[in-house]
């Protein structure tokens, strides 16, 4: 989803609050506004990629996010906010998201204050989240090192950083092949991001690992032509 348009994604429900919403393994790139609206409670944000083309590109990647959201496992970068929380918005899991290049100050916001920096964030962020959101240990603040498709190359920080999802029971997430479809799973340029369940950052697969429970591949082989 790529454009100058106001936003890519604005998520309401016809009547009520949308319920179980999750957008998964989407490329949200030269964002000018907002990359998505969200305004219902519990929406997941998993393994996406959010850019544009610089902090002055007034770009907001995820505004809106209500109480009980999870976010995670998403990389953001050249944009001028990262995340917009509602005031009052809490319960939420945001966690394991990688983050390069925002406004200086404007970095998140929740209540109405804006937070410059990953470990400001997580520190003020407690009543969002419990515990605190993006804690440092888990998220990172560093150049992503994406291509020019915004696939991360060899030796970016990304690769296989993220969390392992497969508890939430999303099988599309752990899926081996892209499967387009639109319904309350919404995907654009995909790419499946786990193998057994080893998980990167953002919407393209960035790595493998054996699976638990695999044979070693055998090694020192010879062959010989009969």
């Amino acid at each position: 989803m790529q454009g100058c348009t106001t936003g890519n994604l604005n998520l309401e429900a016809a009547s009520g609050a949308l319920t179980n919403f999750k957008v998964f393994n989407n490329v949200f790139s030269i964002l000018t506004n907002y990359g998505m609206s969200t305004g219902s409670a519990g929406i997941r944000i998993l393994n996406n990629t959010f850019t544009s083309t610089g902090p002055s590109s007034n770009a907001v990647p995820v505004e809106y996010i209500e109480s009980t959201s999870t976010v995670e496992n998403n990389i953001i970068s050249n944009v001028t906010n990262t995340l917009a929380f509602v005031s009052g918005s809490h319960g939420n899991s945001v966690n394991y998201n990688s983050y390069y290049n925002w406004n200086g100050n404007n970095g998140w916001t929740a209540n109405g204050t804006n937070y410059g920096t990953l470990a400001g964030w997580e520190s003020a962020s407690t009543a969002s989240c419990p515990g605190g959101c993006d804690l440092v240990h888990n998220s990172i603040a560093s150049n992503p090192n994406l291509n020019s498709s915004l696939v991360p190359i060899s030796g970016s920080p990304v690769i296989a950083a993220g969390t392992n999802l497969t508890s939430l029971g999303i099988s599309l997430l752990n899926s081996g092949a892209p499967q387009s479809f639109v319904d309350l799973f919404l995907r654009n340029r995909l790419r499946t991001t786990t193998c057994h369940g080893i998980m990167g950052y953002g919407a393209y697969q960035t790595g493998a690992s054996r699976a638990s429970g695999q044979p070693n591949p055998p090694t020192a082989l010879t062959a010989a032509v009969q």
